[in-house]
């Protein structure tokens, strides 16, 4: 039986890994979790952040089947946290019937906030007062509060001091996760939000941004429901660009555009490729606008090359 693409780099992170003697492992699980290769590992803590629909046509119609999935990575009398709330039936069912401990957001560990500060607890550990962080959603703090409590389950010490933690925090920003970028006249927002659930996480981070001229540039691949997305962000936009991506499951721009054209609020055009699209946008947005890139690791991707970023 061949090894996919995503096996051979998971295989090749292990080795990486081992041959670095790590101290410790994080690894995400590529698709589901049953049946995806980093579950080839017995972890001593896993983290499941939230279920959406996504990847239907290999994980189930329906939250709870996709939430059986996830369930996959759970191990006998190892913690596991749930991100979100409510649980999953299917989640809950799964850590009963192998005897693991499971805490849920809200419960065994989360975070409460205002409007400058935020109090994190979990896993008999606490930090109060802690200053926000720019740029911050109610998303972020979620997660957040479900990697420290994480961090708490594994060994209390990892998690950081309250002096230290809001600066590691903000400064963890991965590229293509609402990284932002001046370039040129303009401000760059590049995110790979590719589903409906993702988009509107990104669509709350740009409301907490000053208003700008705000133009659209955005590929998604032909299996992703691009009527959930675009729906989310097109409305923000004064104009928006629809790029075409290659590849087995890529899709025209036209086609893209097709969805756009029914919720955006200002001017729609298709383009072929991802790089037509940023020149059109650089071309098209007022001196001092933001440009939004996003919708796919294969336009994010080619926005850090095309930005000299990568």
């Amino acid at each position: 039986v061949p090894l996919t693409y995503f096996e051979f780099g998971t295989l090749a992170a292990f080795v990486a890994f081992t041959a670095d003697h790590c101290d410790a492992w994080v690894l995400e699980v590529g698709l589901g979790g049953r049946l995806d290769a980093v579950n080839a590992i017995d972890p001593d803590v896993s983290l499941i952040t939230t279920i959406g629909l996504d990847h239907q046509e290999f994980l189930g119609d329906t939250l709870e089947a996709i939430a059986a999935e996830k369930a996959g990575i759970l191990r006998p009398g190892r913690p596991a946290l749930y991100g979100d709330t409510p649980v999953p039936a299917a989640i809950t069912a799964r850590a009963a019937a192998l005897g693991t401990p499971l805490a849920a957001a809200g419960e065994g560990f989360g975070y409460r906030r205002d409007a400058s500060t935020w109090d994190w607890w979990g896993g008999g550990q606490a930090r109060r007062g802690l200053a926000a962080v720019p740029g911050w959603a109610d998303a972020q703090y979620r997660n957040a509060s479900l990697a420290l409590a994480a961090l708490a389950a594994a060994d209390p010490a990892l998690v950081p001091a309250g002096a230290d933690l809001v600066p590691r925090l903000a400064a963890a920003v991965p590229a293509g996760r609402f990284q932002r970028h001046r370039h040129g006249d303009h401000e760059w927002i590049l995110d790979v939000a590719h589903n409906p659930q993702a988009a509107a996480v990104l669509r709350a981070q740009l409301a907490l941004l000053p208003p700008a001229d705000t133009t659209l540039v955005v590929g998604l691949l032909a299996d992703k429901a691009a009527a959930g997305v675009v729906g989310e962000l097109a409305p923000l936009a004064q104009r928006s660009i629809a790029c075409g991506l290659d590849g087995p499951r890529g899709q025209p721009g036209e086609a893209l555009a097709a969805a756009l054209r029914v919720v955006a609020a200002g001017s729609v055009v298709a383009v072929a490729s991802p790089a037509e699209g940023f020149a059109r946008a650089v071309r098209d947005t007022p001196a001092g606008g933001r440009i939004v890139a996003c919708g796919s690791f294969r336009l994010v991707g080619p926005a850090l090359e095309w930005l000299g970023l990568y």
